[in-house]
């Protein structure tokens, strides 16, 4: 029996064109009318197409970007590397910094080098005024964030993946590829004949997210996980709405202190309650990170019960019972004040983009900001975010690019 024919082949993945890109960042807006933007740039071919895109949007707006080179100093050759991927930005009239990291710890390397990343990053955004960093998260990525997060059971935050916007105090993540695959990425630099620099790292198999991303590789199972991380990101928008209603009605800034309404924690639901109080302990405590959820559990359990007197204290901050309110205040004997360190610069905000602008309708096809990250109101407010936004607003039109994607 003669053979049948070859399957076709799959069809080669499209660039990303201005249009699209443009459609792509403005729903994550609003930006000021001649844009100012600082892109993280690692010389891959992801972070490459965002800069080279993202040159491309500004420019077309009379505006400009920075990239962003971390130089992190883990492998001999990793300056030669910045050095040619900033003239490589330089060709196509990209301004770029190199930004060197010092130190080097002795366990968990990529935490460390993606917290000093970030660091030098954000630093370098609030010395120059630039409030928009955008990264180059995509929807491969994605879907290797949320299978990581069902590994180690997140919960509902860790099911919806990465934020399509992070509100940082001194700048905010953008995050406007997590709706493209990586093979368009690599298209797109393709198309403009632009070279890359793979990282050795990438294939790494001591790194964990290196063994989820050949395992989803395999599976195919990509374009749901990521699709899935897309729809649990409302249900998250939803669900941090009602987290920071519970911090508004319920908490009262004193000083470095904070007041806790218990009966209002009672009523709450659970989860909310559990969030809301882990927020407000990560902002008088200071901690990087919120409490253990068994932990956190415990705690809700005990504010919400009979006791009128006592004390425990989590994450970096005691908690003392006054009859219906708790009183939530640093942990005695911390060197850094606890929430006044730096002035309260970068104390995490309370609650999420219930109160920031624009806030109005959920996000589409992307996570909402993170409870512990985005912009708060009152007391609470994180670093000159009314300016920030009264900046972003003035001579700037309504971002009807969001509009359109929210009609689709």
């Amino acid at each position: 029996m003669a053979a049948g024919p070859d399957p076709a082949p799959y069809p080669a993945p499209d660039p990303v064109g201005a249009a699209e890109f443009s459609r792509l960042i403005g729903r994550l807006g609003p930006f000021e009318p001649a844009p100012h933007l600082a892109v993280a740039v690692s010389g891959g071919r992801d972070s490459l197409a965002l800069g080279l895109l993202a040159h491309d949007w500004a420019a077309g707006r009379n505006g400009r970007i920075a990239g962003l080179i971390v130089d992190h100093g883990l492998r001999s050759g990793s300056a030669g590397e910045a050095a040619r991927t900033r003239e490589t930005l330089g060709r196509s009239g990209v301004a770029a910094v190199v930004l060197k990291a010092s130190g080097r710890p002795r366990k968990n390397l990529q935490a460390w080098a993606r917290a000093t990343r970030y660091a030098l990053m954000a630093d370098w955004c609030r010395d120059a005024g630039v409030l928009h960093l955008l990264v180059a998260h995509h929807r491969d990525d994605q879907a290797e964030t949320l299978l990581a997060n069902l590994t180690r059971n997140a919960g509902l935050p860790g099911l919806t993946g990465m934020a399509a916007v992070r509100e940082l105090p001194a700048c905010r993540i953008v995050r406007p590829l997590l709706g493209v695959p990586r093979d368009r990425l690599t298209a797109t630099l393709e198309a403009r004949n632009v070279a890359w620099i793979d990282d050795p790292s990438n294939r790494d198999r001591r790194f964990r997210r290196v063994r989820l991303r050949r395992r989803l590789a395999a599976s195919r199972e990509g374009p749901e996980l990521a699709a899935r991380a897309g729809a649990a990101g409302e249900a998250r928008w939803r669900f941090e709405r009602r987290v920071a209603d519970l911090l508004a009605g319920s908490v009262s800034p004193d000083g470095q202190r904070a007041l806790l309404d218990r009966a209002a924690l009672q009523r709450a639901e659970p989860e909310t309650a559990a969030a809301a109080l882990a927020a407000l302990i990560r902002w008088i405590g200071g901690a990087p990170a919120p409490p253990r959820m068994e932990r956190l559990t415990r705690t809700v359990d005990w504010l919400c019960g009979e006791a009128r007197r006592g004390r425990r204290t989590v994450g970096k901050c005691a908690i003392d019972l006054d009859g219906g309110r708790a009183i939530l205040t640093p942990e005695s004997g911390r060197r850094d004040g606890g929430a006044r360190r730096s002035g309260g610069a970068d104390r995490p905000a309370l609650a999420p983009a219930a109160f920031a602008p624009d806030a109005g309708a959920p996000p589409v096809r992307a996570a909402a900001p993170n409870a512990a990250d985005a912009p708060s109101a009152g007391g609470w407010q994180s670093a000159d975010m009314p300016g920030r936004y009264a900046r972003l607003r003035h001579g700037a039109a309504e971002p009807a690019a969001r509009q359109a994607e929210e009609a689709t």
